[in-house]
């Protein structure tokens, strides 16, 4: 499979691996630390396993290698389709799905089913390429479906009954910066910088959203 070939070792390094957890821990802080999250297209588990340990997380992906690989680290994975989740009406606080969107088609009707399963006031987020930056980045993956436009995302989630709370870019941290922060240690210097080099060098897109 195609993005197989970051296993067994996901992470270049502690410092690429840090400021993955950093991330993900920003996420969790702008969905306003829910309680019950799925991750759709959860890979490896590369943002489950840095939730706090009170989450009671969810993942599903379609790629048996990686479900494989997270469920051996503890994590809570299943097997699945994105398009038809196996789970119940309103049960979760949080749904989240990072750059998978751009490989499905039909995304009113996949967005109208990531909604079925969020609760009422429950947050989705959202983080795919922006075809608006470096188009190239999305044509040299030939998993990827459409191009994806923000615009269009934020059209279907309002269509699908959602308020739009955050439109930005995901951060993104230069190569060899990461290691600076890691020594410096100060998240709240890494957050600002993570955020200003997000917004200069990013190229995917991030959008918050609650259902109403």
């Amino acid at each position: 499979m195609y993005y197989e070939h970051v296993l067994p070792k996901p992470y270049a390094n502690k410092y690429s691996k840090f400021m993955r957890e950093i991330q993900v821990l920003h996420y969790y802080d702008i969905l306003g630390e829910p309680k019950r999250v799925l991750d759709i297209g959860c890979g490896w588990g590369a943002f489950l396993e840095f939730l706090p340990k009170k989450v009671e997380a969810f993942g599903l992906d379609n790629n048996e290698t990686f479900i494989k690989y997270a469920a051996k680290k503890g994590l809570n994975v299943k097997l699945g389709d994105a398009k038809k989740l196996q789970f119940k009406d309103g049960v979760f606080d949080a749904v989240c799905s990072d750059c998978v969107i751009e490989h499905l088609d039909n995304r009113y009707e996949i967005i109208k089913e990531w909604s079925r399963v969020l609760k009422k006031g429950g947050k989705m987020m959202l983080v795919f390429p922006d075809i608006r930056r470096r188009k190239w980045e999305f044509f040299n993956d030939y998993t990827h479906r459409q191009p994806v436009h923000p615009r269009a995302i934020i059209e279907i989630l309002k269509d699908n009954g959602f308020d739009i709370n955050i439109v930005s870019r995901e951060w993104v941290t230069p190569r060899g910066l990461g290691r600076i922060l890691y020594y410096l240690n100060n998240k709240r210097l890494i957050n600002w910088v993570n955020g200003l080099t997000g917004k200069i060098f990013s190229y995917k897109s991030l959008i918050v959203a609650t259902k109403v």
